[in-house]
């Protein structure tokens, strides 16, 4: 249940923040977190780093089942020991990847808006953090559940 909550709390963090960005409610240069991070608004038909920029459809349809497969993977934890943070991890991934996939269906792109200051090549958005640190949750959660059970 928790993690069904993180993925939510992700996916609507970053719609609201998207759209605080978009409608300019939330000013370019804008700095959060002791100045770590800074707004700087910008738009992504590709993968990272604009990857495949020019296919839009392409990215969109793998985009797609990626996600299909991670919901696959987090369905699999359901009512499963000692998956939790597993499990937490890929209620982020979820929350995260939905949230891009809906900019994606709706604009052909995503919407990215932070940077880290000082390193403005590197835009992201809420839903790419959650997908870097709910990823490595759940690798971690994989590593010691696979350690347990190799042990019993």
């Amino acid at each position: 249940m928790v993690s069904l909550l993180a993925g939510a709390g992700v996916f609507a963090a970053d719609r609201i923040f998207k759209k605080k960005v978009e409608e300019g409610s939330i000013a370019e240069g804008t700095t959060f977190l002791k100045n770590l991070v800074t707004v700087k608004k910008s738009h992504n038909s590709g993968f990272v780093m604009n990857k495949a920029d020019d296919k839009p459809k392409f990215v969109l349809i793998t985009s797609s089942l990626i996600l299909g497969m991670v919901v696959a993977n987090y369905l699999s934890t359901l009512g499963k020991k000692r998956q939790g943070i597993k499990r937490f991890g890929l209620g982020m991934v979820i929350g995260g990847a939905a949230s891009n996939l809906t900019d994606r269906a709706k604009n052909d792109e995503v919407t990215d808006y932070l940077t880290v200051t000082g390193k403005d090549k590197c835009v992201f958005n809420i839903a790419d953090a959650a997908i870097c640190l709910g990823s490595a949750l759940a690798a971690i959660g994989e590593m010691f559940t696979k350690e347990k059970d190799d042990q019993e």
